[in-house]
């Protein structure tokens, strides 16, 4: 027997299971290891905590800033600051 996987949107709670269109996209945001540099020779082992505790799944963009914004609440702030911080340095780099 087949196990049947059930999908909802982490935003909203929408089925995101199947769609009634011939073609749907929904977004999955998940923790994906990074491989190691074969050019490094020493590797230090640390514990990093992984950024979300399983992936989730969202209907678009705004079901994503809900989620985001409700159990990161700092997290929009915080890749605003970035940015702004990216672009600074950029800007001294180009002096």
């Amino acid at each position: 027997m087949t196990e049947m996987t059930h999908v909802v949107c982490d935003g909203c709670g929408v089925d995101l299971t199947y769609t009634g269109n011939s073609v749907d996209y929904r977004l999955v945001l998940a923790n994906e290891r990074m491989p190691r540099d074969p050019g490094l020779n020493v590797v230090t082992d640390m514990a990093i905590p992984r950024p979300i505790e399983q992936a989730a799944h969202f209907c678009g963009m705004g079901c994503l800033h809900h989620w985001l914004s409700r159990t990161h609440p700092g997290a929009p702030e915080q890749y605003a600051r970035s940015m702004r911080h990216k672009a600074f340095l950029q800007e001294v780099k180009n002096r």
